[in-house]
């Protein structure tokens, strides 16, 4: 009689299913059965799908097992809602289960179908008391400010920095600041030969969107929605580590999965409908092709402008203004001491933190929340001036330098559209004087007074 001999083990644990199979098959053996192997390693009884143990439900349907061994009940099954169907199935098809630990159970009669629920339901309470241990355990943990599973990029399995990997993550998250996309970073990364630490991939936007937006970073251990001080060293300060989110968190953000090539894709509006233009070419048979920034707009379609004389137009205005005396005005919030904010910061988490025992100490729920409100909304005061300090990072290196232009050339295109994006909106109107440039009809409006030329 063909006889399926199903082994499972939920950890990757290849020496406890040989042990399995030792045992399972000498037992088949003294019966004289041929065994037919079914393995699911790797594999939980409460979670997900078990390939194996479903396949040999499928010969048993089919008429191709007349029998059942396994080392223990708890192989077969932890949930009766798996044991209902199996006793189903075996009692229609006639098929027996045998055990190495606990013998035949019998199906074919009320005593043998109680035995085997009762160990079902065993089963199923010592995997809810373990499960229930196990997240006791996590949360312990969390609160300890301790890690576990797969180490994060960037640091050791022991959480310890791994130069490499954390200075490149504090190089992102200065670069996100400054207006570097996601697929730069990544792009980045992948040219350093920097890969994910689970798996050794190859970085996109979307993952590197994950790390730079993973708390551990600042120092933080979330777990279940709460967040504790975290033992191991972060990479980047709390507020360096907001005003990224901030950037990244932008519902106008725009995820493409490409670089940016051209400074005014996307940035330039037309002056006909008022939406983004991008890049074609134009041209006939007495004026070459050439390339352009043109409205694509489904409608309209109706203005173009020469790519060249747009970009080093844009470029004179960012130039000239930068070139300002009074061009340190744009980045002020720099002028704040970040090093007595934080501190400042920290006084006031530390405050919160007595405030959370106060309680216990005379304070009535009146007082602890005046207190409380008093104190968040100093903390909040506080890190909005970091975060705007952070964001006037992508003026860095072309304020107050001597050659502006050169430091312009020099910033990769994501910089020098974050700088556009960051001074002003540019939009093309038409012009009836026809062919040729006409320069007075692109029109730059500073998104703030203090960026208007004088």
């Amino acid at each position: 009689m063909k006889t399926a001999c199903y082994l499972r083990m939920s950890a990757d644990r290849e020496l406890g299913i040989d042990r399995q199979r030792e045992d399972c098959l000498a037992l088949i053996e003294a019966n004289g059965w041929t065994p037919v192997e079914y393995t699911d390693n790797e594999r939980s009884a409460t979670r997900g799908v078990r390939p194996a143990y479903q396949q040999m439900l499928t010969d048993i349907e089919a008429g191709a097992i007349g029998a059942i061994v396994a080392w223990h009940p708890d192989r077969l099954y932890r949930k009766l809602s798996d044991l209902l169907p199996l006793i189903d199935l075996c009692n229609a098809r006639g098929v027996t289960i045998t055990t190495h630990q606990a013998g035949l159970i019998d199906l074919g009669t009320d005593a043998g179908r109680l035995n085997a629920k009762i160990l079902g339901a065993v089963a199923e309470n010592e995997g809810e008391r373990r499960t229930a241990r196990q997240l006791r355990a996590l949360r312990q943990r969390a609160e300890a400010g301790k890690g576990w599973g797969t180490r994060a990029f960037g640091y050791t399995a022991d959480d310890a920095l791994m130069p490499p990997e954390a200075d490149a993550v504090r190089e992102a998250y200065t670069a996100v600041l400054q207006g570097a996309t996601l697929f730069r970073v990544a792009q980045t990364w992948n040219d350093a030969g920097l890969f994910t630490a689970k798996g050794g991939n190859r970085w996109v936007g979307s993952s590197v969107r994950r790390v730079l937006l993973n708390a551990r970073y600042k120092g933080i251990r979330e777990y279940h929605g709460h967040e504790y001080p975290a033992q191991w060293e972060p990479v980047v300060t709390n507020d360096v580590w907001q005003s990224a989110a901030a950037i990244l968190n932008d519902p106008s953000r725009r995820n493409g999965k490409r670089v940016r090539v051209h400074l005014m894709t996307g940035l330039m509006l037309c002056g006909e409908c008022q939406r983004p233009m991008g890049v074609g070419t134009c041209g006939d048979r007495s004026h070459p092709q050439r390339k352009v920034y043109m409205c694509k707009a489904v409608g309209c379609r109706k203005l173009a402008r020469d790519f060249a004389k747009v970009n080093a137009l844009i470029a004179d205005r960012v130039v000239e203004r930068l070139s300002r005396d009074d061009a340190a005005d744009l980045i002020a919030s720099e002028a704040v001491d970040m090093n007595l904010l934080r501190a400042d910061a920290a006084s006031i988490h530390s405050r919160l933190d007595e405030l959370a025992d106060a309680l216990e100490q005379g304070w009535t729920v009146a007082q602890v929340g005046r207190a409380t409100r008093t104190a968040q909304a100093k903390l909040d005061a506080i890190e909005a001036q970091m975060i705007d300090a952070n964001a006037a990072r992508i003026f860095d290196g072309l304020i107050g330098v001597l050659d502006v232009r050169a430091a312009w050339a020099a910033l990769n295109v994501d910089r020098q559209r974050a700088v556009v994006d960051a001074l002003m909106v540019v939009t093309v109107h038409p012009t009836k004087r026809g062919r040729g440039w006409h320069p007075e009809h692109i029109v730059v409006a500073w998104r703030k007074a203090e960026h208007a030329p004088l």
